[in-house]
């Protein structure tokens, strides 16, 4: 815990000093947080409660604006990871808290391994709008999970001993080798997927419906799919409707609009919906962008109704 505390005491000072040198070079990032806080200052064309705009405010008043602008990305500041090279495999890996490996894609540097699991660390910060854990959420020796857009594997590795079966559908086929490494301790129960998962089915894309239709339906979905989140549900509506899923985890900041059209759709079926803490601030522009400036809830929680 102390350690812990000076590492965000540190972190906060790291974001002091970059913002005052941002500051001073009138950077294209520093010149788009005051365009933020005036924003929120404002007051108009808010989609979040007054008291997280005012929260988010504050915390830019001396802090660079980005996707995540809570004081937790502080521990991250200065946290260093040994990554290390698998001289077999010749694939850089790194240990997991739980003590596991995961593997990164062949091509990536040590400095882009390092900064690809800087960032899944900070995206699954306890506090963070990104934060997969949801209270409620069960899993068992029973549990079958599809993880849908599987990337790097992060999630998975995190539950796979505490599941019957898990499914991995990742269409970048530069990242099978590394989920293989990755999972191959549990290659008798997890399956990976090089397909696209949508609502159509054919020689590269699949309808979750279909590819599930003789095998044990998966209890709990989580869908992180660059925007495709609504294809994907429809293409499970059969399994939604007989509410054979229990839980889905969906990420809702990838398209203006998708929280409420993903809970809508999903309240059709019969879930309940509960939204992940905090927002996420996307800007497509980069730091050029103008107001409004659209902050969105990062992930959802679904559950069945009985």
């Amino acid at each position: 815990m102390a350690c812990q505390c000076l590492r965000k005491i540190k972190g906060k000072w790291l974001s002091f000093c970059k913002y005052n040198k941002q500051r001073i070079m009138r950077s294209p990032r520093y010149l788009l947080t005051q365009r933020v806080r005036l924003f929120l200052e404002q007051g108009r064309d808010l989609n979040m409660p007054v008291g997280e705009a005012e929260r988010i405010r504050k915390f830019l008043r001396w802090n660079l604006v980005g996707v995540f602008n809570d004081p937790f990305v502080h521990l991250y500041n200065f946290r260093g990871y040994n990554v290390l090279r698998d001289r077999e495999k010749d694939l850089w890996f790194v240990y997991t808290p739980e003590g596991k490996k995961l593997y990164f894609k062949r091509g990536m540097s040590r400095k882009e391994a390092v900064r690809t699991y800087r960032s899944l660390e900070e995206e699954q910060d306890l506090h963070s709008p990104h934060y997969y854990f949801f209270d409620g959420l069960t899993l068992s020796e029973n549990s079958v999970v599809a993880d849908i857009g599987v990337v790097e594997g992060n999630f998975g590795l995190k539950i796979v001993d505490r599941v019957k079966e898990l499914y991995l559908f990742e269409c970048d086929a530069g990242w099978i080798e590394a989920l293989e490494a990755t999972f191959e301790p549990w290659k008798d129960k997890v399956h990976i997927v090089n397909r696209f998962v949508s609502d159509t089915t054919s020689s590269d894309t699949v309808r979750l419906d279909d590819f599930f239709r003789d095998k044990s339906v998966p209890h709990i979905l989580k869908l992180d799919v660059e925007g495709a989140e609504v294809a994907v549900l429809e293409g499970a509506a059969a399994f939604l409707k007989e509410g054979r899923i229990s839980d889905l985890l969906v990420c809702t900041y990838h398209k203006k609009g998708d929280p409420e059209r993903l809970s809508a759709k999903l309240e059709c079926f019969n879930y309940t919906i509960a939204f992940s803490q905090g927002y996420m601030l996307f800007l497509t522009e980069g730091y050029q962008a103008q107001p409004p400036y659209d902050f969105r809830k990062g992930l959802l929680h679904a559950t069945y109704k009985l």
